[in-house]
């Protein structure tokens, strides 16, 4: 492991997040807690805080806020402001939170401020950044605009998307270096005019370490009635764009076809949960779909040992051309079978035929014939399990892509 305190004790750096854990347990927490404690174990001069306002800009937490979490190894700072937002004083926000985040530098002796997405995030810390005379580095792990869009088809066409897209990019041109969550989200913002040599590739990871395969834990299986079923599973979000329609009607073909399979659900998703279990209701409420609810995000493991096969059935809106999700890793790290549609951002992740399967997205028959491969199959689904977790292994431990944050902070240091 670089030990970079070696050569760099001198050079603090800034990390500014949108939310973190523990108040915000979200893919993006889970990431930035990875990232944060992995560049402390290489021995960076770390300090984290979250955006000036968070979380009550955010509707988060008790109206009370302590200035600081840790968890684990990584303390949470937080930078109180009233929240004024991104909308009608937009620009008093970025005014304020850019002089609080440079006196935060300041502070603790940064050289280099690294801000994760969004841009209400990262262009009052790349303001800061030019403030303070340091450098700046912006993370693009996603897009809101994006994932509205999803949502709200005509959202691309109004004032508010176009606006989010310039100060998007308007954030990248200010920062030293950027990184990009995916090949595709790269692609695209050099498309939308940033230089490509400026964006590394900065992909989800996993800590292989944490996510291990498991023995089916005996009492969940009891409390969901799952012994003898082979088990589908789904864990994170209920957003929109998962497509957890098809996949639900998908496990009740099945189940029309005699196999004996269920879908565990597990996690929240406020109105699209409400309208996947009005949608279950309306199809007879059948009892291999189980729908969990949130659970804590200790259990998770827990869940993800009751599982054989995960399937990631997103539909082709460009948030998911652009921004995979974490938990594809963690079940492949885990040693579960994964099947993805074909998006860009899942089949940089997927090789089909070899670390999983892909099938066409938002096509319903190829999901259903996909899933019945794996499930007349154990043999096809223990080869699958173990190339993807070799290749995770291999490719996507976080011990090793968080050494390429440390070449983008090495070059801007030397530069």
């Amino acid at each position: 492991m670089t030990d970079w305190s070696a050569q760099h004790d001198d050079a603090g750096v800034l990390m500014m997040l949108s939310s973190s854990l523990p108040l915000s347990p979200s893919g993006y927490g889970v990431r930035s807690h990875a990232i944060a404690g992995h560049l402390l174990r290489h021995g960076v001069r770390l300090s984290v805080f979250t955006k000036p306002g968070y979380p009550l800009a955010s509707w988060v937490g008790p109206q009370e806020v302590s200035p600081s979490d840790t968890v684990e190894n990584v303390t949470y700072h937080r930078l109180p402001l009233h929240p004024v937002g991104m909308g009608e004083f937009g620009e008093a926000y970025r005014e304020q939170a850019s002089r609080l985040i440079a006196a935060a530098a300041k502070g603790c002796k940064a050289r280099i401020i690294h801000a994760a997405s969004d841009m209400e995030t990262g262009l009052p810390a790349m303001l800061a950044a030019r403030r303070a005379g340091i450098k700046g580095i912006y993370e693009y792990r996603g897009m809101w605009h994006f994932s509205s869009a999803a949502r709200n088809t005509w959202f691309p066409w109004t004032e508010p998307y176009q606006r989010r897209q310039r100060l998007e990019l308007q954030t990248g041109q200010l920062a030293d270096a950027c990184f990009a969550i995916s090949e595709a989200l790269k692609a695209e913002l050099v498309a939308g005019g940033l230089p490509e040599d400026k964006i590394t590739v900065l992909p989800n990871a996993v800590d292989v370490e944490r996510f291990t395969p498991l023995p089916p834990d005996r009492e969940l299986q009891e409390k969901y009635a799952l012994q003898g079923r082979i088990v589908v599973g789904f864990i994170g979000s209920f957003t929109a764009y998962e497509g957890l329609e098809s996949l639900m009607d998908a496990v009740l073909e099945l189940n029309w076809r005699n196999h004996p399979v269920s879908l565990l659900m597990v996690g929240d998703g406020a109105d699209n949960l409400k309208r996947l279990k009005a949608l279950h209701r309306a199809r007879g409420s059948h009892p291999a779909i189980i729908f969990t609810g949130r659970v804590p995000f200790e259990d998770v493991k827990r869940y993800y040992s009751l599982i054989d096969i995960m399937p990631f059935p997103r539909i082709p809106a460009k948030v998911c051309q652009c921004v995979p999700p974490l938990k594809p890793l963690e079940a492949m790290a885990m040693g579960k079978t994964v099947l993805v549609s074909h998006v860009a951002a899942l089949t940089e992740i997927v090789r089909d035929g070899e670390t999983g399967l892909v099938f066409e997205s938002g096509n319903l028959p190829d999901l259903v014939e996909k899933l019945e491969a794996l499930l007349t199959s154990p043999e096809l689904r223990r080869r699958l399990a173990d190339k993807g977790r070799a290749w995770v292994l291999a490719e996507r431990d976080w011990h090793k892509v968080s050494e390429r944050i440390l070449r983008v902070y090495e070059r801007l240091l030397e530069g």
